[in-house]
């Protein structure tokens, strides 16, 4: 998955801001990342530009884990702005090793 943003607020041509992630499977398990930076530093052209967060996220489903819809929920917060933008998508695991409810 791969997160982008666009203006954020400089503070002396630095920019701030976190990401944080949720992931809800179909068997109620939540597995939940708290906000770590995905970008700390200087902004090159245009604050208005869109550019890619400095967090990468890898998902892996095993054998075990269940079918059905998983939701991913995606918080980006502009640091210095306060202002929290809150994402989300869902997809459809049917990995034939779950049971679906």
């Amino acid at each position: 998955m791969l997160i982008f943003f666009a203006n954020p607020m400089l503070r002396n041509g630095v920019a701030e801001v976190e990401c944080e992630l949720k992931i809800s499977k179909p068997d109620d398990e939540v597995e939940d990342w708290h906000a770590v930076s995905c970008w700390a530093g200087g902004v090159d052209g245009p604050v208005e530009n869109v550019r890619l967060a400095g967090l990468r996220i890898e998902v892996e489903v095993e054998p075990s884990d269940p079918s059905g819809v998983w939701i991913f929920g995606v918080g980006v917060r502009d640091v210095l702005r306060d202002v929290r933008v809150p994402l989300e998508v869902s997809l459809l695991v049917d990995n034939g090793g779950g049971e679906e409810e």
